[in-house]
């Protein structure tokens, strides 16, 4: 995608995916092992589903806040 944005960009590969699951994560992220595999369990617990998420930890924490 020529064109900046992070929208734009997941925009144009949405619509040029072939398949039946479409996964997004940032740049910056560091994603554990299975990560693809428990999108596919999700997936596999029945049609009704329709998005898989799970809880988003920080690698390192910066601020006081962010342990909570």
């Amino acid at each position: 995608e020529p064109r900046p944005g992070l929208s734009r960009a997941r925009n144009t590969g949405l619509s040029a995916a072939t398949g039946e699951v479409v996964a997004f994560t940032d740049d910056d992220v560091v994603v554990d092992r299975h990560w693809l595999s428990a999108i596919a369990r999700g997936f596999s617990r029945g049609p009704a589903v329709s998005c898989v998420s799970g809880i988003v930890a920080a690698a390192e924490l910066r601020t006081p806040a962010q342990a909570y």
